[in-house]
C-alpha cells in the first residue's frame, strides 16, 4: 500500500504504542515517509548521493530501533532526527577519511611521477606564496610567518621585536593585504 501524502498516512504514534512494529507495519512506514525524508535528507547533506546514503541508513535504523519509539512525538520528527544523525556521522566519516585528502606538499622532490594535476596546482600555488611572503621584508616576513605558520601570540612577538601590540597587528594586516593583493594580481 502506497500512501501519497502525509495526511494520508495512519497516525503511527498510536499504533506503535498499541502494538509491536511487524514487517507490513515497516513497510508502510517507509512508504509514508521515504519521500519527504529524502528531500530533508538532500536538504541536511547537501550532497545527493551523501543524501542516498544518509536515507538508506536512517531506514536501517528505524527498522533496528522501532521497538525503542516511545511514541510521545510524531513519528516523522523521530525519523528527520535519526537522518540528521546519520548525515553527521556520513559527514564526520568523510571529512576524516585520509584517502579523500592530500597534504599541501606530500615531498620535496620534483619528481612529478604519480601526483595528479589538482596537486601540481596546489604545490604550485604554494610555491608562489611563499615566494611572495619571501618578498616582504624583514621584519614583515618574520613577523608574518611566526604569527601564523608557529601561532606566535601578538603579546610575545611585540616583546621579541620590541614593537607595542598595536604595530605588529598593523604590520600583519598590511602584510597579509600585501600577499593578498599581489596573489589576486598574479604578481
Amino acid at each position: 500500500m502506497k500512501f501519497k501524502e502525509k495526511n494520508q498516512c495512519p497516525d503511527f504514534a498510536a499504533i506503535l504504542r498499541d502494538d509491536d512494529p511487524d514487517e507490513k507495519l515497516i513497510n508502510q512506514i517507509v512508504s509514508c515517509f521515504y519521500d519527504s525524508l529524502s528531500d530533508f535528507a538532500r536538504y541536511k547533506c547537501g550532497n545527493p548521493s551523501l543524501a542516498e546514503d544518509t536515507i538508506q541508513d536512517s531506514m536501517l535504523t528505524m527498522m533496528k530501533s522501532l521497538q525503542s519509539y516511545r511514541g510521545d512525538a510524531p513519528l516523522d520528527s523521530w525519523l528527520r532526527a535519526l537522518v540528521v544523525s546519520s548525515c553527521s556521522r556520513s559527514r564526520r566519516g568523510k571529512k576524516n577519511d585520509p584517502k579523500l585528502h592530500s597534504p599541501l606538499i606530500a615531498d620535496e622532490k620534483d619528481d612529478t611521477s604519480g601526483k595528479t594535476e589538482n596537486d601540481l596546482i596546489i604545490k604550485e600555488n604554494f610555491n608562489k606564496l611563499l615566494a611572495l611572503i619571501d618578498d616582504l621584508g624583514e621584519p614583515n616576513r618574520s613577523l608574518l610567518l611566526e604569527h601564523e605558520s608557529e601561532d606566535a601570540s601578538i603579546e610575545s612577538l611585540a616583546g621579541k621585536y620590541q614593537l607595542t601590540p598595536e604595530a605588529i597587528k598593523s604590520r600583519l594586516k598590511r602584510s597579509r593585504a600585501k600577499v593578498r593583493e599581489r596573489l589576486v594580481l598574479g604578481l
